[in-house]
Parts: structure tokens; C-alpha cells; sequence
């Protein structure tokens, strides 16, 4: 971060409650699962792998989203190179509006899985030559 000039560090704090706010509506909602903190769901998984079946698919779930969220900021970074930032903020944005929209439309699963791709996307916000 202190490669980028200071203008994006206010984005960069705003991001962060973004999505501290998003992991602790999800974690609320699924009762103990994280939606951008993927080390606790590989954790929730491998305990689940061995003791409960549905808590293995719910954490596995959840890693799959924020890895497609992940690989779908990174293709779209990649094909719109110098505006990735606007592009990457935008499928963020789309993501969690869907969220929002479709909560008490859909399964809670459904709209975690959009808040946990929408974290992934975030990742790629402040992506350079690799490093974020």
C-alpha cells in the first residue's frame, strides 16, 4: 500500500470497512461462516470434512465463491488493464447490489455466495504486477 499514492489509502480504509461490514452481516446470517475470510472457512472445511458433512459443503461453497469473485476480478483487471480499478469496483459493487436485492428472494446460501464473490472481487481492487 505504500507504493500507491495517498489518495487510494482512503479508498484502500473504505474497501476494508466494506468489507469488515460484509463479513459480519455474512457471518450473522450463516451462522458462523465468513464470507471474506477465507482462512476461517479452509479451517470450518477440514473440521467439517471430518465431523459434518454440511459444514464442509457450506465452507467449501463459500471458498468456491470468493475464488470465482477472485478469478472474475482478475479476467476483467486483465482485459480493461489501465481502467481495472473502476472495472474491479464496479463487479464489487454489482455483486453486492445483487446480494442486497435478492436477500429474502433466494436461499441464504445464494446470496452469501454473491457477497463471497464480491469479497473475492475486491481482492483485485489494489492488484499490481501481481502483488496486492
Amino acid at each position: 500500500m505504500t507504493r500507491y499514492d495517498r489518495r487510494f489509502w482512503f479508498l484502500a480504509a473504505g474497501l476494508a470497512a466494506t468489507a469488515g461490514y460484509v463479513d459480519a452481516v455474512g457471518f450473522l446470517r450463516l451462522g458462523g461462516f465468513f464470507v471474506s475470510f477465507m482462512s476461517g472457512n479452509s479451517t470450518r472445511f477440514a473440521v467439517g470434512a471430518v465431523t459434518n458433512a454440511h459444514v464442509a459443503y457450506v465452507a467449501g461453497a463459500l471458498i468456491a465463491g470468493f475464488a470465482a469473485g477472485v478469478a472474475g476480478g482478475t479476467w476483467l483487471s486483465a482485459r480493461h488493464g489501465g481502467g481495472r480499478l473502476p472495472v474491479s469496483l464496479l463487479l464489487m459493487g454489482a455483486l453486492l447490489a445483487l446480494a442486497a436485492a435478492s436477500d429474502g428472494r433466494s436461499p441464504a446460501m445464494a446470496t452469501s455466495l454473491m457477497m463471497a464473490a464480491a469479497m473475492g472481487a475486491a481482492n483485485t481492487i489494489f492488484q499490481r504486477d501481481g502483488e496486492r
